[in-house]
């Protein structure tokens, strides 16, 4: 059995293999993963990323913009009549800036 992970190079991938039966820790010690030679492998998700694949699969259900609106001002601009308001987008810029 193969185990592939993105991002390893060939040595850390021979090296982890090589281990069998191992346990690798978190940062806080908290076992995250469990491999053995028998071919099973135990993964245990932590708490953050149960709560990230939630939120994702509640963001995928939602609308994330309103189909009028759009339909709305891609007709403004096809005809010609849409005047971006440029203080207003460069103030919309800086908002998002100051969040970094």
């Amino acid at each position: 059995m193969g185990l592939e992970i993105n991002g390893l190079n060939t040595s850390q991938t021979t090296t982890n293999k090589a281990k069998g039966n191992a346990q690798v820790a978190s940062k806080d010690g908290e076992k995250k993963t469990q491999a053995s030679s028998g071919g099973n492998t135990t993964v245990n998700i932590s708490d953050e990323a149960k709560s990230l694949s939630q939120l994702q699969g509640e963001v995928s259900k939602g609308d994330s913009f309103d189909e009028a609106k759009v339909a709305e001002l891609k007709a403004a601009i096809a005809d010609g009549s849409y005047k971006p308001d440029a203080n207003k987008i460069a103030g919309k810029l800086l908002d998002i800036d100051g969040q970094f």
